[in-house]
């Protein structure tokens, strides 16, 4: 869908029926209204007004094929210093130096490395890793292009493609920024010549944390199914620790949750260490 100005259809509509069809987004540039939450649609719009601008962040990424979380992200480009002063409606256009820009689908933008600072600069710490551990989980190999910019350094250690959402992403940073180390997403574990997952766990000690969305309390049959899973896991001497978002969202109840771990832990190295044929120093 290709932004146009009323001038450009005017031998088709009134001004009336353009309004109706068409939202501005900037200047005389409008987007038909089904388009207006298409960032790529949107980018375009800014691009017709500043035919020099790059596009940025988000849309960058959305243009190179990712998904990203939701975020209530604004598509987004930077143009020229010396850019005339234009309020946008949709969108936003911010001055900065030209940066290396590429083509992608015929259209000027940064690459996948500058798309992803553009974007982390916006968010928390562990915000930054639940995205990061999305956009990796999409394409592996983003990983290794990240890893070339010395500044991703201290974050890619953080990084794993294996978390299946936002919150266990979290739970994982929470859990190691706690000092509980040894915990990683997916571990399989076999279970009556069935392979069974956990969100996150210590296959040493096998104490787990499972997450619980809105999915497993809207749907029977999904709650049925997490059920059988984690008997099975308990089955084979697993302990599990249930997570929701309540406990992500209050400090106190996410405290408590560690506190538990930690305990737990506690008691399962000092079980294992009793069982050693010595006493570690």
């Amino acid at each position: 869908m290709k932004p146009v100005t009323y001038s450009e259809v005017s031998n088709e509509m009134t001004r009336r029926q353009f309004h109706k069809k068409y939202t501005r987004v900037v200047g005389s540039i409008y987007i038909d209204k089904n388009y207006v939450d298409d960032p790529i649609a949107v980018v375009d719009a800014l691009l017709k007004r500043f035919p020099n601008g790059v596009i940025r962040g988000f849309a960058s990424l959305h243009l190179m094929g990712f998904k990203l979380l939701d975020e209530g992200w604004v598509p987004e480009i930077s143009i020229p210093l010396e850019s005339s002063n234009v309020a946008t409606v949709i969108g936003k256009t911010v001055r900065r130096k030209t940066p290396d820009a590429y083509l992608i689908k015929e259209r000027r933008t940064v690459d996948a490395v500058q798309a992803v600072k553009d974007v982390l600069v916006k968010l928390e710490f562990e915000q930054q890793i639940a995205l990061l551990d999305h956009l990796v989980r999409q394409t592996p190999k983003l990983y290794p292009i990240l890893e070339e910019s010395n500044e991703f350094k201290g974050t890619l250690e953080w990084v794993s493609h294996f978390s299946e959402s936002r919150p266990e992403s979290i739970m994982r940073v929470r859990i190691r920024q706690a000092g509980i180390v040894g915990f990683e997403p997916q571990i399989g574990v076999s279970v009556g010549g069935q392979m069974r997952f956990v969100d996150l766990g210590n296959a040493e000690l096998q104490i787990g944390l499972e997450y619980l969305g809105a999915v497993h309390f809207d749907s029977a049959e999904k709650r049925a199914q997490d059920s059988d899973r984690q008997n099975d896991l308990r089955s084979v001497g697993w302990v599990l620790i249930e997570v929701t978002w309540r406990d992500l969202k209050d400090h106190a109840r996410w405290l408590h949750l560690v506190e538990k771990v930690k305990m737990l832990v506690r008691e399962a190295e000092k079980l294992r260490n009793s069982r050693l044929p010595f006493r570690p120093l």
